[in-house]
């Protein structure tokens, strides 16, 4: 629904048709969005007008729909985590560039207009250098979500269900944060290592997680989160330099030891930004990427590179030691 409404605020995109396997929902989407619909990807795809495919399917699904779509010459927006697997995604990745077509992972958090001023504050070394980045979502999800999403459309134990989801809170929520952390700092991470557990719902992927993060520049990281905090809603990411810190929201939060441009030291700074949907300039970018034949400015290397960490973390908690992604 949200990529619906982002897409007709958008002039270069447009919708001209839907798939789903189920028929009701497929109708539905077509009656909202005046276009035909279909229940075979083969379908969609012969679809003489269709250019290019937004995957926003069951995890397991990303990989072998976003291949057999490439295959037939369309490009792709593919929904986060961009696979399972690391294998998948490179295997995403590779046959996107044999076809020739567009690869973008939907992470639509990079394009808040306060993650891109945040942005800009580092790149111009407002808080000096990155040392310590908190990532916290303390959140609350119904049993039925895990059974048929927010929506409930559509009952499915996907999400429940460690071989199709890939897992629970970090890989299918908290993605979003870490790549948005990769977008903000342009730091990669070296070295990972997680605890996890499931403690309050009835599935087999983790509804608790907390993970350290040991980047490339020696900063550190950490993912605290879970799905079951009666409540919910406390949602915190910080970044602290050795000059500041800032808070990420809108308005940001920051605080400066020394003076930056415009912005005073000493004391909390709000700095408003203008409210904006995400996904538009995502769309825009990607459909200019099209027309263009440039990478656009999300690629699937970026899925890729935010899915290790995901693993890393799945995997160090298995082993009860920590990951090294470039040993």
């Amino acid at each position: 629904m949200k990529h619906q409404q982002a897409i007709e605020k958008v002039d270069n995109v447009e919708i001209v048709a839907c798939m789903d396997i189920h028929e009701p929902v497929a109708r539905d989407m077509a009656e909202r969005c005046d276009c035909p619909c279909f229940t075979d990807l083969d379908e969609l795809l012969a679809h003489d007008a269709v250019e290019a495919v937004l995957i926003s399917t069951p995890h397991w699904l990303h990989a072998p729909q976003t291949i057999q779509a490439a295959r037939a010459g369309k490009h792709v927006m593919i929904e986060k985590p961009i696979a399972t697997r690391e294998d998948d995604a490179m295997d995403m990745i590779r046959e996107c560039r044999q076809a020739d077509v567009r690869l973008s992972t939907i992470f639509f958090q990079r394009c808040h207009n306060h993650t891109v001023k945040a942005r800009e504050l580092i790149q111009d070394g407002a808080i000096g250098r990155v040392c310590l980045i908190t990532m916290f979502g303390l959140g609350h999800k119904e049993q039925s979500y895990w059974e048929g999403g927010f929506t409930g459309r559509v009952q499915t134990d996907w999400r429940q269900s460690k071989e199709k989801a890939g897992g629970g809170f970090l890989i299918m929520n908290f993605v979003h944060n870490i790549d948005r952390m990769r977008y903000i700092t342009g730091m990669e991470a070296d070295t990972v290592y997680a605890d996890y557990d499931t403690f309050a719902t009835d599935i087999e992927v983790e509804d608790a997680i907390i993970t350290t993060i040991r980047y490339e520049n020696s900063a550190l990281g950490a993912v605290v989160g879970t799905t079951f905090a009666a409540g919910g809603g406390v949602h915190s990411d910080v970044i602290i330099g050795t000059k500041g810190q800032i808070k990420l929201g809108n308005p940001l939060q920051v605080y400066l030891t020394e003076p930056a441009g415009d912005l005073k030291a000493g004391e909390w700074l709000e700095i408003p930004c203008e409210k904006n949907d995400p996904r538009v300039p995502l769309l825009e970018d990607f459909a200019e990427a099209v027309r263009t034949g440039r990478d656009p400015a999300i690629t699937g290397e970026d899925g890729l590179a935010t899915l290790r960490i995901c693993l890393a973390a799945y995997e160090a908690g298995a082993k009860q030691a920590p990951v090294t992604l470039n040993p």
